[in-house]
């Protein structure tokens, strides 16, 4: 299972995942799937039933396509280089707010199903907020001063390559 971290509330994720084929003794990827050959679902840490995701096409890899309710963009990435890989745009409802994490499985004829785990983290929207408080940037720089001047203490414990 692929695992990932995000912020909560997030939007416009677009990831990509490789899907084996299900009769390859050897995990190869599976080429050739389109949309409508896999099916989509995902479930919210805390629910009690998993929600079944629309797959639609993209229309321009690299680009998220707008999405509406639980719709999950799924497209072949390059069946002559890569096969087996494919990019999907996560629904933006999977994200919201209100759980830890959350887990999707695309399924379908001929595959191994494959699961995408998205932790969903709470971030303070100030990343400059240290022990609860926002700083300045004369703050930061302060308390980066002093680390380096007790550190700089003891050169030879710093791994060196």
């Amino acid at each position: 299972m692929k695992s990932i971290r995000l912020p909560a509330a997030a939007s416009s994720y677009i990831c990509h995942i490789f899907i084996q084929d299900s009769t390859s003794a050897v995990g190869e990827g599976k080429p050739g799937l389109l949309f409508s050959d896999v099916t989509g679902y995902y479930m919210r840490a805390g629910a009690s039933v998993a929600v079944a995701m629309t797959m639609v096409t993209i229309t321009t890899l690299g680009t998220y396509a707008p999405d509406t309710d639980a719709k999950c963009g799924f497209k072949l990435v390059d069946d002559t280089n890569m096969p087996g890989l494919y990019e999907i745009h996560v629904p933006n409802n999977c994200l919201k707010t209100g759980a830890d994490a959350v887990v999707l499985e695309i399924k379908g004829t001929g595959i191994v199903p494959t699961l995408l785990e998205i932790q969903l983290s709470t971030i303070p929207a100030d990343a400059r907020a240290v022990g609860g408080t926002s700083q300045t940037a004369g703050d930061l720089a302060a308390l980066i001063n002093t680390v380096k001047a007790k550190t700089d203490m003891f050169p030879d414990v710093w791994y060196s390559p």
